[in-house]
């Protein structure tokens, strides 16, 4: 993971890229692409009742992962046969000679590693979910509980955080290179810590449609806004292709941001980056792109981690520890 921010003392906002860690970002993957499914094709993640039932369980996220690649594969596997037995057949081969595709596919890993999109977009396409208003069923609330894996480990990796150096300009990336005190990170800042399942679910709306003189027109630009009580955690699972979602973050000459951009997306939004965004700065969403007048309902969809300033016991004794060396250290007396 590599977190890529601009300079702000204290930070209103840190966008942490997660493409080279394979496990999270083939988890989000899997997430999204789940989320647009129709769930009667995925049964073994479907079934499962919602998480706001805690007396039941949810899929753990295994199953949601093996279901959706199950099908992807499958499906995908079963467009190179037809491609192969249309090819045979223009050929005169009949379907029975090894003309085709070479196989360099077999076994497919549908993640795009430009983050962007899915390789399977046109198979999956096929097998979407025509609700994408419905927030709650049980399969997406399975999706939403799932993203705490996610936000799990970006809290981790933002904990780690070293002080910056001096020489550091806005727009650099910035690594891993050492531990910092337990419960902050983030050059000193509180990251906040995460106490799973903490997920919300919010859904930014295409612009509500009035009659006019004229016919249908607009009434106001799509927006949602919000102040935090905490710090939190965002990653969209949901982003229709052709919208920009653009996010402002503070107010007056002091606001920043940053978008979620599926303009040029074919199939599944996939840009492999959570943002952390720090407690009561003011939010705001509006909505752009090429997304045409005639699209109502649901643009995005928007899970959130909450995170709290509490320092579990395991936490302060090693804070404590941390202390310790370092009066040991700057009294000579740290054993060799």
């Amino acid at each position: 993971m590599r977190i890529i921010h601009t300079v702000h003392s204290p930070a209103t906002f840190r966008a942490v890229d997660y493409r080279d860690d394979p496990a999270v970002y083939t988890v989000s993957t899997r997430l999204r692409e789940t989320w647009v499914t129709d769930p009667a094709l995925i049964l073994a993640a479907a079934e499962i009742p919602s998480p706001c039932d805690s007396s039941k369980l949810v899929p753990d996220i295994g199953t949601v992962i093996r279901a959706i690649q199950s099908l992807s594969i499958n499906t995908a596997n079963s467009n190179d046969d037809d491609d192969d037995n249309n090819n045979n057949t223009n050929n005169g081969c009949g379907g029975d000679c090894g003309g085709g595709k070479d196989g360099d596919n077999d076994g497919k890993d549908i993640t795009d590693r430009t983050g962007g999109s899915t390789q399977t977009d046109d198979a999956l396409r096929a097998l979407r979910n025509a609700d994408k208003d419905t927030l709650h069923t049980p399969l997406r609330d399975a999706v939403y509980y799932n993203w705490n894996h996610v936000f799990w480990d970006v809290t981790r990796f933002l904990l780690i955080l070293s002080q910056p150096c001096e020489e550091e300009e806005e727009g650099e990336e910035v690594t891993v290179a050492a531990a910092t005190s337990p419960g902050k990170g983030m050059y000193g800042e509180m990251v906040g810590h995460m106490h799973p399942p903490t997920e919300e679910v919010f859904a930014v709306e295409y612009p509500k449609k009035d009659g006019g003189c004229d016919g249908m027109v607009e009434t106001a630009a799509a927006a949602w806004e919000k102040v935090f009580e905490t710090n939190v955690l965002l990653a969209p699972t949901f982003v229709e292709e052709g919208v920009d979602v653009r996010v402002a973050i503070g107010e007056g000459e002091q606001a920043s941001g940053f978008n979620f951009d599926a303009r040029e997306t074919r199939g599944v939004y996939n840009e492999p980056i959570v943002y952390w965004i720090r407690k009561g700065e003011r939010v705001r969403m509006t909505l752009s792109g090429k997304y045409g007048k005639g699209k109502s309902g649901v643009a995005a969809v928007f899970v959130l981690g909450k995170l709290c300033e509490c320092l579990p016991e395991k936490e302060k004794a090693l804070e404590l520890q941390c202390h310790e060396i370092e009066r040991s250290d700057e009294d000579g007396t740290v054993d060799e």
